[in-house]
């Protein structure tokens, strides 16, 4: 047993098992002439006594099922993980990042599927003309992303390298679909 938790699972199940054991047999001896429990009689009745009964069942079996160790998936209250922007691997693009957060874009992002990205590309980068790769922030690849994002032109190599290091962000941290994560530049 690992602690408190523990013990009064053990607890819980216990009573559990002792009220069922005990409703077989009193169930049990009253198929025998004379057998059985003797009712003492009681002002409400008998339904008073087994509402009561399942009340207390219902929150024995509450207490073990709260008590138990569950194992969970994808634990939701994580903290947040931190996609990095490194300036000096690649310098317009942290540069453009950080004006962008300055103008109001939000820091934290949350990554989109592969549908909404295609769409938020297309809706920011699908006309770029300008000079260099189209970059925006916040990111293609979240519900962030899209129309209204920030764009500036910078130089392709930067814009594999980023794309890359994003991707490899997303791997790691297992960033899927619907989960949220904090961008900062260094």
């Amino acid at each position: 047993m690992d602690g408190p938790n523990d013990l009064l699972a053990s607890f819980a199940l216990l009573l559990i098992l002792l009220a069922a054991i005990w409703l077989i047999l009193n169930r049990g001896l009253r198929l025998f002439p004379g057998g059985g429990w003797v009712a003492v009689p009681f002002p409400f009745g008998r339904r008073l006594l087994r509402l009561l009964a399942v009340l207390l069942l219902l929150v024995l079996v509450g207490v073990l099922l709260d008590a138990l160790p569950v194992e969970r998936g994808r634990d939701r209250e994580r903290p947040l993980p931190v996609y990095v922007v490194e300036s000096k691997k690649t310098p317009e693009i942290a540069k453009h990042v950080r004006a962008a957060l300055a103008a109001g874009h939000p820091r934290v992002l949350t990554r989109a599927p592969r549908a909404v990205q295609r769409a938020n590309r297309r809706a920011v980068c699908g006309k770029w003309r300008g000079p260099g790769s189209c970059d925006e922030y916040p990111f293609a690849s979240t519900f962030e992303g899209g129309r209204g994002a920030s764009t500036a032109g910078v130089p392709l190599r930067e814009q594999l390298r980023q794309g890359g290091s994003l991707l490899a962000f997303y791997e790691k941290e297992r960033v899927r679909v619907g989960d949220r994560f904090l961008v900062v530049v260094r």
